[in-house]
């Protein structure tokens, strides 16, 4: 998972100890261009330069994200370029844009980038730095590069919840693209522990006789050879100053978790299988949030439920005309074992 970014007051000795600094422009109502953080005349200063002047030099059209990079020097400084990245109107998504594109210059680097690109919509900037950055990869032959990125505000806390939604992001984005021989669905169930160590969240995984009323996921999960289906609750429960914790709002989550998805016995055409993959983009998602949540330490109980099973063709799949009994006592036929989904939601949704 791609490093995130970390606060960092302004601090022009600190600033240049890194290997780039990335600085935001705007174009004003007369068409002129400027850099919105004060900081920009320090960096002048220290490298000599008219800022100005030389985002000029590439006719730049002012569309947020535009990034434009130049060589600096300086004795006592190992910072070797500077970023101008456009902030356009200075908006949301401006800075979602411009955040971007600073994470995109050095995914996949080793390198250290000062960020004092915008002075509002920090967390929007953050968060896209960080997803921007992101790299996935199985690659075991070298050590894994990834940047280092601070983002200068006056208010570390916004940084800090940037970094837990960004991490949330990063944590689903790097299960869905791990391979099913990888993610098993008790090997999901180990990251969901794993995840959740030292946040107060409450894990627990349902897997053998301890499935025996989830009809649903029994039906598809039980053909595969793999060490069998999953059900995973994460519960948040956060410390109320209210008298009763009924006072709070209680969300419930239900994600879909297909770690693999073959079709089964009405077994799916090759072209295009290989996505099946990340048919459990669902629980990955519902997993990753009650997780962020907790970090946050948001106002609201909240749970998640992740039916986790692999849909594979075998001796003992479920087959077209079979009746299942879903938890809570429901039967259901079965007329096509590829809709594997709503029958592991349906045991999810009855159970939460």
């Amino acid at each position: 998972m791609s490093a995130l970014p970390q606060y960092a007051p302004f601090e022009i000795s600190k600033a240049v100890s890194a290997h780039a600094i990335a600085l935001g422009f705007t174009k004003n109502t007369d068409g002129n261009f400027e850099f919105v953080s004060p900081l920009a005349s320090q960096i002048e200063k220290f490298f000599g330069l008219n800022l100005v002047d030389e985002l000029t030099f590439f006719t730049p059209t002012g569309k947020a994200g535009d990034l434009f990079e130049i060589p600096v020097s300086a004795e006592d400084s190992q910072t070797d370029r500077l970023f101008l990245v456009s902030v356009g109107d200075q908006s949301g998504s401006s800075a979602r844009a411009a955040g971007a594109a600073v994470g995109r210059k050095v995914r996949g680097k080793s390198t250290t980038v000062f960020s004092a690109c915008v002075v509002s919509e920090i967390k929007s900037f953050a968060i896209s730095v960080s997803l921007g950055a992101w790299v996935w990869n199985l690659k075991t032959d070298k050590k894994k590069e990834e940047p280092t990125i601070y983002v200068a505000s006056k208010d570390a806390q916004e940084v800090k919840d940037a970094a837990s939604i960004a991490r949330a992001v990063c944590r689903t984005r790097d299960l869905i693209h791990t391979p099913a021989n990888i993610k098993t669905p008790a090997w999901m169930g180990k990251q969901a522990e794993e995840f959740s160590k030292g946040t107060g969240l409450t894990v627990k995984i349902f897997a053998g006789a301890a499935l025996k009323e989830f009809g649903g996921l029994r039906a598809v999960g039980g053909s595969s050879p793999k060490p069998g289906p999953r059900m995973i609750q994460v519960t948040y429960q956060p410390k109320s100053k209210k008298k009763s914790a009924k006072a709070l709002p209680h969300v419930v989550l239900v994600g879909k978790g297909i770690t693999f998805d073959t079709g089964g016995l009405a077994l799916k055409p090759a072209a295009g299988m290989e996505a099946m993959k990340s048919d459990m983009s669902g629980a990955a998602a519902v997993s990753a949030a009650v997780i962020a949540i907790a970090e946050l330490k948001l106002n609201v109980a909240i749970e998640s439920w992740a039916p986790l099973a692999e849909n594979m063709p075998s001796d003992t799949a479920t087959r077209p005309s079979d009746i299942i009994t879903i938890f809570g006592g429901k039967t259901v036929e079965v007329l096509n074992p590829d809709a594997e989904g709503r029958l592991v939601l349906a045991d999810g949704l009855m159970k939460a």
